[in-house]
């Protein structure tokens, strides 16, 4: 199945990362802190939110199940739709292999594509979507470009 890497507690925000057996782990801790700030800059104060790190094969599946595109992608996000316990935002699963290439491609770090793939996701977990207009792309990419300061600043 996979193996949890880290599950904390800050406050009243939990974040769970798991990534599957055979990948190659991003430093969990530095990603876990970094997202912190980006749940900060979006104010989100309490609240769950689980990150899946898995590869192309899996993210391929889910992908056809529920966007009905058969091919791999970087980032799915699956909002929650609430349910007893503490609130949880949703779950994000990002593709390793994917985002490796693309940092390649764009000339990133592999820690800040990822990173950039966690903003992304965060962003549909809130509700939004730059699918739905030019100026909901406009205004994602903006919080996109806001949380990527937030989570690189000291």
């Amino acid at each position: 199945m996979g193996k949890t890497v880290a599950r904390k507690r800050g406050g009243e925000i939990s974040v769970l990362i798991t990534v599957r057996k055979g990948l190659k782990s991003p430093n969990i801790t530095r990603i876990r802190r970094r997202l912190k700030k980006m749940l900060d800059i979006l104010q989100v104060e309490a609240g769950e939110v689980s990150i899946l790190l898995t590869g192309n094969a899996e993210i391929k599946k889910l992908n056809s199940t529920y966007r009905h595109k058969n091919k791999a992608t970087d980032v799915l996000s699956f909002a929650s739709s609430g349910g007893p316990g503490p609130e949880t935002l949703g779950d994000i699963v990002i593709s390793l292999p994917v985002a490796r290439k693309q940092a390649a491609k764009v000339g990133n770090s592999f820690e800040r594509e990822l990173l950039f793939l966690l903003a992304h996701g965060l962003l549909h977990l809130m509700g939004y979507d730059h699918e739905r207009s030019e100026k909901e792309a406009e205004t994602m990419e903006a919080l996109q470009d806001k949380l990527m300061i937030a989570g690189y600043s000291k």
